[in-house]
């Protein structure tokens, strides 16, 4: 390639693009050959603008151990649902992804994103994880959002239905997991009691 595309792709190619953008969202080209659909403040601030992707190291680690038929759940995919879109490439036709994003705005966000990159093994599910079946609060905050406390005392907060996973997986007829990709910012706990057949199954 030549020396003017190899800088375009570079960190510094990319914050320099990402910095003239006009106002509203830009999509990226990133790693593994996906795009991203996002606001320059995201791409900033989850290091795609500089990097091409987010999440190195747990990238790196799907890259290393996800196997084709596999199934992965994110929770807590934001707007970009990085992880999960890598998971699909590796899983395959045979495997599938669920992406949990329960903040309505960041949900839709999430599916342009699918749809962006045709991944037709991923399903996103407006819905919050936690330990039992219904609805709660949950404080928006960017990526500090929660199911648990305040980011702050001015977020707001949204009424968001929450799903306990062993009563999803059971739902949808999905047996196992092998992957769970939790960022539920403080609610783990809730996430995993409601987890509790899927993890003694092993």
């Amino acid at each position: 390639p030549s020396v003017c595309s190899r800088l375009a792709s570079s960190p510094l190619g990319r914050l320099a693009t990402s910095w003239s953008a006009p106002a509203g969202e830009t999509i990226y080209d990133c790693n593994y050959g996906l795009r991203l659909r996002l606001s320059r403040e995201d791409a900033l601030t989850s290091g795609v603008a500089q990097l091409g992707q987010t999440n190195p190291l747990e990238t790196e680690l799907l890259q290393k151990y996800a196997r084709k038929g596999d199934t992965v759940v994110q929770i807590g995919a934001y707007k970009d649902g990085w992880l999960g879109l890598v998971a699909s490439g590796l899983v395959g036709d045979q495997g599938r992804v669920v992406c949990f994003e329960p903040i309505p705005e960041h949900c839709e966000a999430l599916r342009a994103n699918i749809a962006l990159n045709a991944r037709t093994n991923i399903v996103a599910e407006q819905m919050a994880v936690s330990d039992r079946d219904g609805e709660a609060e949950f404080d928006i905050d960017g990526m500090g959002s929660s199911l648990v406390g305040k980011a702050s005392d001015s977020a707001p907060a949204v009424k968001v239905k929450t799903v306990a996973l062993d009563n999803y997986l059971a739902s949808r007829n999905i047996p196992k997991a092998e992957f769970l990709i939790i960022d539920a910012e403080g609610a783990e706990p809730l996430v995993l009691r409601g987890a509790s057949r899927l993890l003694r199954a092993g």
